[in-house]
Formats: structure tokens, C-alpha cells, sequence
């Protein structure tokens, strides 16, 4: 018999699989396991790192408050928040949470302002230096967004150390860009 604290356990880890391919090759399968393990330590721990977390948010959010007329930047309040932004842009964020509650690293989210709530670039700021800025399944951010987050990075001093590997992402940006 299931008690409700399990259920309730299970549908919390089950939120979170989305970020993992629904039928992964044969050759991924332990790495997915690895990634299920991982995230429910996560939500098993979540006082833990939240805790821990909590000893940088407010430093974190006074450092890192930018916004102009169209995007925002917005600080994760919980780990819980960064799990979901995990889900929602489909990359290996998730794996920065140790990293970032221990104050290793800074992640934070740029939101249009007319939706905070939809998941648009996820950052990551470590030692002073910008360091990673994409969309959803790493996805280069387009011309408008990199200029946003090039003026947050030196109105907040930090050093932009991104180097965008154009391939052919180009197209993709011109196709998305179209259909919002």
C-alpha cells in the first residue's frame, strides 16, 4: 500500500522526467538513469539545498536585478525553480545544482516582461564572468536578446566570455522569431 506522502513523492519526481528523452537509445540508458537518480536526491534534499541556497539568494538578487523596457532578469528563489527551468528549456541544468547552491555558480533566468513566467534564456555567471546564456535546447539566443544580455553584463560588470557557435542555428532563430 502507497501512502499519500509517496504518492505525493512519485508525482513530484514524475514533473521532472520530461527533461529526459521519452525512449532514450540503449547506449543512454545508464546515463539516464544517472540523471532520474540525481534529480530525486535533489527533491529528497530539497530543505537541504534550498538552505544552503538561501546563504546567496539575496546577495544574488540585490547583484543581479536588471531589466529594460522588454526583458527582465530574474533570480531562481528556490532550487525547486531551477529544476523547472531545467524541464522547461530541456538542457543539462539541472546538473548545475549543487554547483549553484553551494554559491559555486550563479544561474538566472532573462524573461520577456510581458510573460516572467515563460521560460525564455537561462544564464550562468561564475567568478565575474558571464559564461553561458541560451534558449531552450541550447539554442542560440537571436540579435535582440544577445544585445540584452550583453548590456546586463556590463551594466553589472561582469566579463562576457561567450563565444556563440554559429552553425546553423541562424535558421532556427529566423523560423522561431517568425512564428512568435
Amino acid at each position: 500500500m502507497i501512502d499519500s506522502n509517496n504518492r505525493e513523492y512519485k508525482q513530484v519526481v514524475d514533473d521532472y522526467y520530461p527533461i529526459l528523452p521519452k525512449y532514450p537509445a540503449l547506449c543512454e540508458l545508464e546515463e539516464m538513469c544517472e540523471i532520474c537518480d540525481r534529480i530525486e536526491g535533489y527533491i529528497e534534499n530539497e530543505i537541504y539545498y534550498d538552505r544552503k541556497y538561501a546563504m546567496h539568494f539575496y546577495d544574488i538578487k540585490r547583484s543581479y536585478q536588471y531589466e529594460n523596457d522588454k526583458y527582465v532578469i530574474v533570480v531562481p528563489e528556490c532550487i525547486s525553480d531551477i529544476l523547472e527551468e531545467a524541464a522547461k528549456q530541456h538542457n543539462c541544468l539541472y546538473s548545475y545544482v549543487w554547483l549553484v547552491a553551494s554559491g559555486y555558480t550563479t544561474i538566472v533566468f532573462m524573461r520577456e516582461k510581458s510573460n516572467v513566467y515563460k521560460s525564455l534564456i537561462t544564464i550562468e555567471i561564475r567568478n565575474g564572468v558571464l559564461r553561458q546564456a541560451y534558449r531552450a535546447f541550447n539554442k542560440i539566443p537571436n540579435e535582440q536578446e544577445q544585445k540584452f544580455i550583453e548590456e546586463f553584463a556590463k551594466e553589472k560588470n561582469l566579463i562576457f566570455d561567450i563565444d556563440y557557435n554559429e552553425e546553423d542555428d541562424d535558421e532556427w532563430i529566423e523560423e522561431e522569431d517568425e512564428a512568435v
